[in-house]
């Protein structure tokens, strides 16, 4: 807050904050703790310090996970985990353990999901069944908060301090959603020049809104009744989570596959904290074949059956027998045919995907 002195001004800070020593005019938290961010990649949670520089891996072998939060008192981490053949809400401690699932059906889509640290309650909203739903955070006593009036509803976020819950809808009039955390009141704050509202996040300090647009490409925030909007076109390509610290607003990015950050009022000092780079994402790491990622981010190479590894590590070598190779005919030149209309390309590869003993019959 600024107070006005005799000829000049004063920044104080709310409890729990100082002003920094550095820049009179920030507030930091007071803690001995380092601060960090918590991010998920479809496969994997990771630990990011929030200037980028200490990554750590918490969890793998996911399989699409798409919403998720953190209980600091508990030190729990929440998310959602999307696939076709069955969706789940799942838990598990900081350090990796206790992994728990707390529901697995009755699910489509959950897309977003918000922790309400101070009753013990977790809400999720569901893009598929169109609902926003709560439970206890060890799953118990789930029921539907919201059935109607939901499109595509993406992502959420918990007022406990006044007792609301916000969203965004991707539906056909898209707008950011106001309800009380007990069913009542419900409201839409901003529902024009807004297309694709994806993140969603809170500044408690300060009583604010931020939404990322991912169609338009811009942050936004509003007060908490979706007045005084303001907004920030940041040259962001595809935005796709949001959250807030002190003074800075973090982002992911879908296409730049990037971890960044900005100033929270005016988009200054923006910068990227981590482009978490897939090692076999470029040429395939080198193998020839299959490029498999390992524990800790590194990747091994591997080949198909009636291969080897060759002596590089990264080339693979037929180990087929003559009984193996098969012989030519039509029926062989229709899967070939068909194999070139899904869109494989290459010869040889067409002949490895198809038939694995197939090197010599040309020769």
């Amino acid at each position: 807050m600024c107070i006005n002195t005799l000829g000049s001004f004063k920044c104080l800070c709310v409890d729990g904050y100082i002003l920094k020593p550095d820049d009179p005019t920030s507030c930091k938290a007071i803690t001995d703790e380092e601060p960090f961010l918590i991010f998920a990649n479809r496969y994997y949670l990771r630990k990011l310090s929030l200037d980028g520089s200490n990554y750590t891996l918490l969890k793998q072998g996911l399989n699409n996970a798409v919403a998720l939060d953190f209980d600091y008192r508990e030190q729990m981490i929440y998310w959602t985990d999307v696939t076709t053949q069955g969706s789940m809400i799942r838990r598990m401690n900081i350090n990796g353990s206790n992994v728990q699932v707390l529901h697995r059906t009755g699910l489509s889509n959950p897309d977003g999901l918000a922790v309400d640290w101070v009753g013990g309650n977790l809400y999720w909203c569901d893009k598929g069944r169109d609902t926003i739903e709560v439970s206890k955070l060890n799953g118990a006593y789930r029921t539907v908060l919201v059935n109607s009036g939901l499109r595509e509803p993406r992502a959420l976020v918990v007022d406990v301090q006044n007792g609301y819950l916000y969203w965004t809808d991707w539906g056909d009039h898209s707008l950011i959603g106001k309800i009380g955390m007990d069913g009542t009141n419900r409201s839409v704050i901003v529902d024009t020049r807004i297309t694709w509202p994806n993140g969603l996040t809170l500044d408690y300090i300060n009583g604010r809104i931020y939404w990322a647009d991912a169609r338009e490409d811009y942050i936004e925030f509003a007060s908490l009744d979706g007045s005084n909007r303001q907004g920030q076109t940041l040259d962001i390509p595809h935005i796709f989570a949001l959250t807030l610290y002190e003074d800075y607003i973090y982002w992911t990015d879908w296409e730049t596959k990037s971890i960044n950050r900005a100033h929270k009022t005016t988009g200054a000092n923006k910068s990227v904290l981590i482009i978490p780079n897939h090692p076999c994402k470029v040429n395939n790491g080198g193998c020839s074949n299959l490029c498999l990622l390992s524990p800790g981010g590194s990747f091994k190479c591997a080949c198909p059956t009636n291969f080897y590894l060759g002596d590089d590590g990264r080339t693979c070598i037929s180990n087929c027998t003559a009984s193996q190779v098969i012989s030519w005919d039509r029926g062989n030149t229709h899967m070939l045919l068909k194999a070139f209309m899904a869109g494989i390309t290459g010869l040889l590869y067409v002949f490895q995907a198809v038939w694995p003993c197939t090197r010599n019959i040309l020769s």
